[in-house]
């Protein structure tokens, strides 16, 4: 048992569970007399251990330098958070809303801003299942293009039913910039570094929240809420030749590995069947044809090395592999760096990128215009409409419930302590303009560009700080410290917001409030999209379709019923049911800490997840 989570008696590394320290060896938890596996092959930067452990193709996205990654993560959080505004930019205006088209408060925010994201959870079964067919990058740039031709919609419509469709199309957009962005995270980062880069989409969601409301303050006290679609569009003008030129394909289907060894505990009742394959292994010469990147497949020849591989099956679908070669080398994987040059599809050589182990020379680089193009026609063979139903059944995922009520229930409570506050300071007690309300979010953007980098950095610094004492062994569910962070922060919000509103205090004080507030919803949101992450990489697309459509129900209800509910009920009821409420959803991390390898290891046997696995 390592810093508290409890070992499981059937499998040894369930799926999650990744060696990533410099311990050197891979073995059992406390029990010295566990077989171990050398490690000293793998593949390392610095002391850490790279998981998943990338190929040795240089097309791999694991393998592409940090400055290409980096700048992919840069725009696609850029036009996420800019995408996240349109919801928010509105807030400033809806009493200005429901005045010029004689409608109610709640009918304003359900249809304007809960039907949005209720339709931006509900496309995205459909994008998430296109995603794994044809990839991802057709639908960032296709969501671009509806999205700039959605604000100029809004931009001239003069109806409310016209309003009322634009944001059902545009909630249809927004889906894959909202989505597919944390699977992204996946494709290119290793587990060491994804927490850091979701911190920076976080920043951008957060920032577009807060900034769009301070910026569309301005823009509708003074020229009216149509021209922020207006400012919209010409942002949405610049980002679309960024991810086009910028944003190439992540989705790989190439030979990738994770932990070296996965052993596991066999029960008595048990049967074994044991197996043995030879595997003959020779990276032959990629060619190119057509302008396009490709490769031979290897071939079988008398100087070929063999590796021996005794495959020991079990029938709870685990194995436990160890593998003896003639030479006793692996030649798939190289700890030296080389000052090899890469040949370009020209025949011309030139320096080697910067990655962060060695890549065979004679792997041929896809030439840039190969990379941008849109579409790529099928990278998998996934059934596009099995794919669209997939994620349902992984809302049974212990993992993905955990994820669900946390992640949802504090972005539902930042809509509803946000409808409050607009309620109340742009009513009669405080009197604020638009303009002057937007500007009350400038404080909590400050927190926020505190809150989630420094999220980020604590959910990267406290997994190799726990798992390097626990001999190297790196669990999911270490992720979840930083809730000890978002829990005490969001009740103190919760719990003092009632009081605050009913006395009429100071501006300064609500302020306040929203600033504890957001501070914790980067933490609260790191804990639970990086244990998804790491839990279910595999299906960590169809795992954030589950999470989000369940978030925009919540949302839906929340923006349809909070202004209501607090006209009749008051700031006590609102506030201190939210409290309590978010007590009891945050209390389910201790028995998702304790008890999820246990967890994990139950739904990697189930029959569910083979099912899953086999039509993957």
């Amino acid at each position: 048992m390592g810093w508290g989570v409890l070992d499981d008696k059937y499998m040894e590394y369930p799926p999650g569970t990744a060696l990533i320290g410099d311990s050197g060896t891979v073995g059992s938890i406390g029990n010295e007399d566990q077989d171990t596996a050398d490690t000293s092959h793998l593949k390392r930067h610095g002391d850490i251990i790279l998981q998943p452990q990338p190929s040795a193709d240089v097309n791999d996205p694991l393998n592409w330098s940090p400055l290409w990654k980096n700048s992919i993560m840069g725009i696609l959080a850029l036009s996420s958070g800019v995408t996240v505004s349109l919801a928010a930019m509105l807030a400033p205006g809806i009493q200005t809303i429901a005045k010029e088209y004689d409608v109610s408060f709640d009918m304003v925010t359900s249809m304007l801003l809960g039907l949005l994201g209720f339709w931006t959870g509900f496309t995205t079964f459909f994008t998430a299942a296109g995603a794994s067919v044809w990839g991802k990058r057709p639908f960032f740039v296709i969501g671009t293009v509806i999205l700039l031709a959605t604000n100029i919609w809004g931009f001239a419509a003069t109806s409310f039913p016209s309003l009322a469709a634009m944001r059902a199309i545009q909630g249809m957009a927004s889906a894959p910039l909202e989505t597919l962005v944390t699977s992204t995270v996946s494709d290119i980062f290793f587990v060491h570094q994804r927490g850091s880069r979701l911190a920076m989409w976080s920043v951008m969601l957060m920032s577009g929240a807060l900034l769009g409301q301070i910026i569309s303050g301005a823009i509708i006290e003074r020229f009216g809420f149509q021209a922020t679609f207006g400012f919209a569009a010409v942002i949405f003008a610049l980002l679309l030749p960024a991810q086009y030129f910028l944003v190439p394909e992540t989705a790989w289907n190439g030979p990738q590995s994770t932990l070296a060894k996965g052993s596991k505990k066999n029960s008595k009742d048990e049967t074994k069947k044991e197996a043995e394959t030879t595997v003959a292994i020779k990276e032959d010469e990629i060619t190119k044809k057509d302008g396009e990147a490709g490769r031979e497949e290897t071939k079988k020849t008398d100087e070929e090395k063999e590796t021996t591989v005794e495959i020991k099956e079990v029938q709870s679908n685990t194995s436990e592999v160890t593998t003896e070669t003639k030479d006793k080398e692996v030649l798939t994987e190289t700890k030296e760096v080389s000052s090899e040059t890469t040949t370009t599809a020209s025949g011309s050589e030139g320096l080697r990128p910067a990655f962060y182990d060695n890549i065979p020379a004679n792997h041929i680089c896809e030439t840039y215009r190969s990379r941008i193009r849109l579409f790529r026609g099928r990278i998998s063979n996934d059934s596009f409409w099995r794919g669209v139903i997939k994620p349902i059944p992984l809302v049974v995922y212990p993992a993905v419930i955990f994820a669900t009520i946390v992640h949802g229930s504090f972005f539902t409570w930042l809509i509803v302590l946000g409808l409050l506050l607009n309620i109340v300071m742009q009513g009669p007690d405080y009197g604020l303009t638009p303009m002057q309300y937007g500007l009350t979010n400038l404080p909590l953007f400050f927190v926020t560009l505190l809150a989630a980098p420094l999220s980020g950095w604590a959910a990267d610094a406290s997994i190799k700080f726990m798992a390097k004492r626990n001999k190297g062994v790196f669990e999911p569910e270490f992720r979840l410290v930083l809730m000890l962070v978002a829990v005490p922060f969001s009740s103190i919000a919760y719990f003092a917001a009632a009081p605050a509103i009913a006395n009429k205090v100071s501006i300064e004080v609500l302020i306040m409030l929203g600033c504890l507030q957001s501070f914790a919803v980067p933490f609260a949101s790191q804990a639970a999209l990086t244990y998804v992450i790491d839990c279910h990489p595999a299906d960590a697309n169809q795992a954030f379709v589950t999470i989000n459509f369940l978030k925009a129900i919540m949302h839906f209800a929340a923006t349809s019923q909070v202004s209501g509910w607090f006209e009749r009920s008051g700031p006590y009821a609102v506030m201190y049911t939210v409290g309590v409420l978010n007590i009891v959803i945050c209390a389910f991390t201790i028995p998702a800490y304790v008890y999820g390898k246990r967890f994990r290891s139950m739904v990697a046997r189930s029959k569910l997840a083979a099912k899953i696995a086999a039509n993957r």
